[in-house]
């Protein structure tokens, strides 16, 4: 820890990263993004934002700040927030870290409930709030000009950073093209926001159809995900997850079907065993049907 300092104070070196961090060990479940083409989808969520990154080999873009600054206000209304800017952050994933609750908000209702919504940037206050909080300890080794563009890698490693407000938006640009270069060098070429949605929008509807106990159909979309060409190691590791999650619904539906048996309601068990041996084709889950049918044959 000692050596890292040093290394900072002396060489100006940033040595800190989300390597150093476990993340908790969970992955959380990708949203699709919800905005329309020539706009920004700003996340306060930083999982979310390193998860989106993943997927798409592309660099997090991320505005960083306390909202009682006037410095970070003028450059919200001049710079963050403008048209140009949008521009600028194609090919990259947006990330808001604002600390406080002095900027214009309201309580609305959300999946998670009732919250206090930012009204800058459309997500919960909170969690910006404490995306700031995460990235000052991990990434903030001194006081900063308000506001502090930060910029990572899709492991979360910064790539370059910028603060204060004399940068124009061709700057900020020329950064973050520099900045993306960069990530394309180690990662490949960044997906579009458009292809992202495309492909996100198998996703989508996978997890609608097992919501809806249609596990067939849900694997019949992340089948045709998985034809896609030039799919990110991202999204490929993102198909095995969402099938995981497949199985494990189809396992709750061969544990219920065998306490059907258990209880001699024979018909109906055999009736959803081969249903799930017939739907989660593929699965491990198939196997263990096909073997507690084999048993339930025996047993006659």
């Amino acid at each position: 820890m000692f050596l890292r300092i040093a290394l900072f104070c002396v060489l100006g070196i940033p040595v800190f990263s989300f390597q150093d961090w476990d993340g908790g060990g969970v992955e959380p479940e990708i949203p699709v993004r919800t905005a329309e083409p020539g706009k920004t989808r700003w996340y306060g969520d930083l999982d979310l934002a390193l998860a989106e990154a993943k997927l798409r080999q592309a660099p997090i873009v991320i505005v960083m700040g306390e909202d009682t600054s006037a410095t970070l206000d003028y450059m919200l209304a001049k710079v963050f927030l403008t048209q140009s800017y949008t521009k600028a952050l194609r090919g990259s994933v947006a990330l808001i870290a604002m600390k406080g609750l002095s900027h214009p908000k309201e309580d609305k209702e959300t999946r998670a409930g009732k919250e206090m919504v930012c009204k800058l940037f459309q997500i919960p206050c909170e969690e910006h709030d404490e995306t700031y909080q995460v990235l000052f300890h991990r990434f903030v080794h001194r006081s900063f000009w308000n506001p502090l563009l930060l910029i990572l890698n899709p492991e979360g490693n910064e790539v370059l950073r910028l603060e204060g407000t004399t940068h124009a938006v061709s700057r900020l640009e020329d950064e973050i093209v520099y900045a993306r270069k960069i990530v394309e060098a180690k990662f490949g070429k960044a997906m579009t926001d458009s292809t992202y949605r495309k492909l996100m929008g198998f996703v989508e509807r996978s997890r609608k159809a097992l919501g809806e106990g249609r596990g067939g159909a849900a694997l019949e979309e992340l089948g045709k995900l998985a034809k896609t060409s030039k799919l990110t190691q991202g999204f490929k590791d993102l198909i095995e997850q969402e099938r995981g999650k497949i199985d494990v619904r189809g396992r709750d539906q061969l544990r219920m079907a065998i306490e059907l048996s258990q209880k001699g309601e024979t018909r109906e068990a055999l009736s959803r065993m081969k249903k799930i041996a017939r739907e989660f084709r593929g699965l491990p889950v198939e196997k263990l049907a096909a073997d507690a049918l084999k048993k339930m044959d025996r047993q006659k």
